[in-house]
């Protein structure tokens, strides 16, 4: 993971700048805030012992924490469970509501006369010599002079066509949705103990996590759930309510490594792959668009493409 850090550094404070550069200049209301990340224990001893993950952090990439022990956690964070050991606050980290995120810029592309063609599975490449000309879907043709794979967990699933299998593994992750609690957090949180991540919207209340490795399996694991909510018991005054708005898995992409993958595919000169971001998709998404967008235009890369090589996982 260490060996993965500086790339990822990279990408995510890369995304940190272009959010907020595309959200004021398209002026996208995606409940976007910066009131910082929150990892909260119950163990002194692990409050304790992540001083050095502290320590790691910012001397190696200047990203320091503020140490909250005792009550003082909870001081900072009001809607916490008194009798916690204390929590690390990293004020530089921002959230934001994904589904708002995307049906702005699905609003904004459409805008700009962009086609956007759903429920047609890829079927392959439509090829001329060396080249790809365009992708067959169950539901048409659609031509084109450059083409990004960005199929996340999906991905492995086009080895053929791609010319490569790519080591994606599906990590399923749960999330339950729900309207504010009475008391509700202001800061995002990861209950670190019980691996567990809370994020207050201003109209919800989300908590996440989970990772199962089941293939792409298409349940809803009642189990899951459960664990979600009876980890947040443990340190909320208000861990949720019964006012469910969701219920919702997904497939993380894993790699071995931590790293995903921005490269040529082998298909043809005019493909890439950009897939296998693992839990942080989001996160690094426009650094990530941006990073694909100077390679197809062969401009300078702002952040060396050589870490995320396709080449590095053909021995896994």
């Amino acid at each position: 993971m260490l060996e993965a850090a500086p790339t990822i550094h990279q990408l995510l404070q890369s995304s940190l700048q272009l959010y907020e550069q595309v959200l004021a200049a398209e002026q996208m209301d995606v409940q976007w805030e910066r009131r910082g990340l929150l990892f909260v224990y119950q163990d002194k001893h692990h409050f304790e012992a992540y001083h050095e993950v502290d320590q790691l952090l910012s001397q190696q990439f200047g990203v320091p924490a503020v140490a909250y022990a005792g009550e003082a956690v909870r001081e900072l964070e009001p809607a916490l469970k008194p009798g916690l050991a204390g929590g690390w606050h990293y004020p530089g980290d921002c959230h934001l509501r994904p589904d708002r995120l995307m049906q702005q810029l699905r609003q904004r592309l459409e805008q700009r006369g962009v086609t956007i063609v759903e429920q047609a599975p890829m079927t392959d490449f439509l090829r001329s010599g060396s080249q790809v000309v365009g992708v067959k879907t169950a539901a048409c043709e659609i031509p084109g002079d450059c083409f990004v794979v960005a199929t996340g967990a999906w991905t492995p699933l086009l080895s053929e066509a791609l010319g490569v299998r790519v080591p994606i593994e599906a990590g399923k992750g749960y999330s339950i949705t729900t309207t504010r609690p009475p008391i509700v957090p202001q800061i995002p949180l990861i209950l670190e103990e019980h691996s567990v991540a809370i994020t207050p919207f201003h109209d919800g209340y989300r908590i996440g996590s989970t990772m199962e490795f089941a293939g792409l399996d298409e349940r809803l694991n009642p189990q899951r759930l459960e664990l979600l909510r009876s980890g947040a018991r443990h340190y909320l005054a208000e861990p949720y309510t019964d006012q469910v708005q969701e219920e919702w898995y997904g497939w993380r992409p894993m790699t071995w490594d931590g790293k995903p993958v921005v490269d040529r595919a082998p298909a043809a000169g005019n493909v890439w792959i950009a897939a296998g971001h693992n839990m942080l998709g989001l996160s690094m998404a426009p650094a990530t668009g941006k990073l694909v967008a100077e390679l197809i235009d062969g401009e300078v890369p702002h952040i060396n493409p050589h870490p995320l090589s396709l080449r590095r996982l053909q021995w896994a």
